[in-house]
């Protein structure tokens, strides 16, 4: 029982430092603070404890875009997920996901990590027209940029439309390029491919 009461405590206390921090201006607190009201929940030490925080997904969208609006790409990069997956709280609506996910794009302060997976959630609206129409050269576009940010995966899949045609036009050269990026990047999948378009073009 005296194990239970401490990570309620753990948990309530994280709440409280996350409201305190949001009031004096603290964008990391006002991050916090927006996902506990999004998910309705906050993460205790042992990741697996969650404990209810009251729900209320105005006051969520409320700190997640003044964190934003200060700069903040976690931020930015919460409220797209929320708008793109439409279950925490938020509709779906793949215009404002893309609204943010640009804005992350564009922030000069967010790790390379955080906006290479912007780019590829821009590329997938994009590409499969998810709420917003779709257009194949803005989908290349930020599939380009997600890989060169460092997401493997997205420099594969621009490998692969390289070589098919299909999105960009057909260019063996740029496909070897993306393949090789895609495996430098930790993209495994992309290594067959790499070594067969190596041996097609008659490379060493």
């Amino acid at each position: 029982m005296c194990f239970v009461w401490m990570a309620i405590a753990d948990v309530s206390g994280q709440g409280m430092v996350a409201l305190a921090g949001a009031v004096r201006g603290q964008p990391q607190a006002e991050v916090n603070l927006g996902l506990h009201y999004l998910t309705g929940s906050i993460p205790g030490t042992f990741r697996k404890w969650k404990l209810p925080w009251p729900q209320n997904c105005q006051r969520g969208n409320y700190w997640l875009e003044k964190a934003g609006n200060s700069g903040s790409a976690a931020a930015q990069a919460a409220l797209a997920q929320a708008y793109m997956d439409g279950n925490m709280g938020l509709p779906k609506d793949g215009v404002k996901a893309c609204t943010y996910l640009k804005q992350v794009m564009d922030n000069r302060q967010a790790e390379k990590e955080i906006k290479a997976e912007a780019g590829y959630n821009l590329y997938q609206l994009y590409k499969d027209g998810d709420g917003v129409p779709a257009n194949p050269q803005l989908a290349a576009r930020f599939c380009g940029l997600a890989a060169d940010y460092g997401n493997g995966y997205a420099a594969f899949v621009l490998a692969k439309s390289y070589e098919k045609g299909d999105l960009v036009n057909a260019d063996y050269g740029r496909a070897y390029l993306y393949y090789k990026k895609a495996v430098d990047n930790g993209c495994g999948d992309a290594a067959g491919d790499l070594a067969r378009l190596k041996d097609q073009l008659g490379m060493k």
